[in-house]
């Protein structure tokens, strides 16, 4: 390995020019394996990084569990007033607190990971809340379909309009495509009762499925035979 003298640039050994400074590389430029630190580019304090993100997990985590319990006494010490457990509904959206923080400021995960983590831990959320309040169906007549639908929608733009991201976001974009028939299902069986918007979140899947066919369709196809080995 090489490094620049001149900007800290570690190079390649078969690499003659740096391509910051363009300057020239010489035999005292060979590193032999020691680094020479640069104070003009500094180290990225990769362990101050870390212990950040621990300490913000444990916090959350002590908090979520004080919300929690906190809330999980006043609802029995009130049973005989209110006999609704009414502390899941709280319980239960720190519990999707967790999926979100977990996602999107703890994990590493990629982008289309996220989304889909994010729009299932929602769907569950809004569901049990559902349940928990009588279950007029709001959730899965209304707000589950739309949000797959736009799930959906918005892998299917990423794979269309960023063609350097398809192989990171194709994956996750057939996932989504499959769980649009969901709402079907759930109507199919009963738990949903209104056939328009389920019926649009499999129109959705479907419309998303051609449009990723007719505007990358050698793509689409290798990646589909490749998956599913048809």
């Amino acid at each position: 390995m090489k490094q620049c003298e001149n900007c800290g640039v570690i190079l390649s050994d078969n690499q003659l020019k740096c391509p910051l400074c363009h300057r020239g590389l010489s035999k005292g430029d060979v590193t032999a394996g020691v680094l020479i630190p640069n104070p003009d580019y500094p180290a990225y304090p990769q362990d101050r990084l870390r212990q950040t993100r621990v300490f913000l997990s444990r916090l959350f985590l002590f908090l979520t569990i004080a919300a929690g319990g906190i809330c999980l006494f006043i609802n029995w010490m009130t049973w005989d007033q209110l006999s609704r457990p009414w502390s899941l509904l709280v319980i239960i959206p720190l519990l999707y607190l967790w999926v979100l923080a977990g996602s999107l400021l703890l994990s590493r995960a990629r982008g289309g990971a996220r989304i889909l983590v994010n729009t299932l831990g929602l769907s569950g959320m809004l569901f049990l809340c559902d349940l928990l309040t009588g279950f007029y169906r709001w959730s899965v007549n209304l707000v589950i379909p739309f949000l797959i639908m736009a799930a959906t929608v918005i892998f299917t733009i990423i794979v269309l309009a960023r063609k350097r991201l398809w192989n990171a976001y194709i994956g996750y974009a057939i996932t989504m495509l499959s769980l649009d028939f969901l709402p079907l299902l759930l109507y199919a069986c009963r738990v949903a009762t209104l056939f328009w918007s389920c019926a649009a979140a499999g129109l959705t899947a479907l419309l998303c499925l051609a449009a990723m066919a007719t505007f990358t369709w050698r793509k689409f196809h290798d990646e589909v035979i490749r998956r599913f080995h048809f």
